[in-house]
């Protein structure tokens, strides 16, 4: 009698046949491997801004500031990115887009782009979250040297200029 339970326990435990083990531990290799293959596949992409490449010029405005953004080299050129924050936590969300210049060396506009427009919320006192993200995708790459500019901007823009 001791026999039959001293086995029953270990099939039921998966330690005879195996079964339970890999019923346990499925869910855990499945999100090891996204991770791996995710992370694995992803081109690496070349900081522009941190490398000194090119200098990055954050201009905020009265109500809504940069807090983060990035210059990174793709295989078509480059894309500028990051977030925008309320300065204030009162009001309604603030309507706004994202005016990205490159220069050269000398301070003349070679290219312009336009972000979407965004809608950037109001800012609760005590939370971590609220940040709004745009992004700007050039096909050349940028002139060695140079700077981008990236500017919050409340004026229209006209669809031709873009």
């Amino acid at each position: 009698m001791i026999t039959n339970t001293v086995e029953y326990t270990e099939i039921r435990s998966g330690r005879a046949d195996g079964t339970d083990v890999m019923r346990r531990f499925a869910p855990s290799l499945l999100v090891l491997g996204c991770i791996v293959t995710l992370t694995g596949c992803s081109t690496p992409t070349a900081h522009l801004a941190q490398q000194g490449r090119v200098e990055l010029i954050r201009q905020g405005s009265e109500k809504i500031h940069i807090p983060w953004a990035t210059v990174q080299e793709n295989d078509e050129g480059f894309v500028v990115s990051g977030t925008l924050r309320r300065r204030d936590s009162v009001g309604t969300a603030i309507w706004t887009h994202v005016d990205i210049t490159v220069c050269d060396t000398a301070g003349a506009m070679v290219r312009q782009a336009y972000s979407e427009p965004i809608a950037v919320p109001r800012r609760k006192v005590g939370g971590l979250g609220h940040l709004t993200r745009f992004r700007a995708v050039f096909d050349a790459p940028p002139p060695k040297a140079g700077s981008i500019q990236v500017a919050v901007c409340f004026d229209t823009h006209e669809p031709a200029s873009r």
